[in-house]
């Protein structure tokens, strides 16, 4: 089965090839009878960009696999909850709050402000004491793509 998760991600990468779409990850369950592409674009996934890819191995699946063994394969984004696994991610969530793990164990909590290379620049607020008061004073941190075990966008419904 691990030949049918490649062919038909195959097919996914020939269908959106020219547009500004990426396949994240993919995965497939023990048996193979469940298969899994999920894609993102530069700019976003939106459901008919899915279905269009969906639409088209589905045709491929037709034309070319004559297997007796039984499967399903599911195109979609990898969701709002999932971390972000490629820096190519990055970019359209400039000015959103990340919470980041780093590959020594630290935590980063911030807003993305700019991406560089494999260097993301978060700014985060932090509690300072000044004389008897504290006040917010914002912190530049620079973190390597390589640095980072897993990131996620925190969500807002303000």
């Amino acid at each position: 089965m691990d030949n049918l998760l490649q062919q038909i991600t195959k097919w996914a990468e020939e269908k959106m090839e020219g547009t500004d779409l990426f396949i994240v990850s993919t995965k497939s369950n023990n048996d193979g009878s469940k298969l899994n592409i999920f894609v993102d674009g530069d700019e976003g996934v939106n459901i008919n960009k899915v279905s269009e890819i969906s639409r088209y191995i589905s045709h491929m699946v037709d034309e070319n696999i004559t297997s007796e063994k039984k499967f399903v394969f599911e195109i979609s984004s990898p969701g709002v909850d999932a971390p972000l696994l490629l820096l190519r991610q990055y970019p359209k969530h400039v000015g959103r709050k990340l919470k980041i793990e780093l590959k020594d164990g630290g935590e980063v909590k911030g807003e993305l402000s700019a991406i560089d290379g494999d260097e993301l620049t978060i700014l985060s607020e932090e509690k300072v004491k000044v004389g008897k008061k504290k006040k917010m004073e914002t912190i530049e941190e620079k973190i390597n793509f390589n640095n980072i075990n897993e990131a996620k966008v925190l969500i807002s419904f303000k």
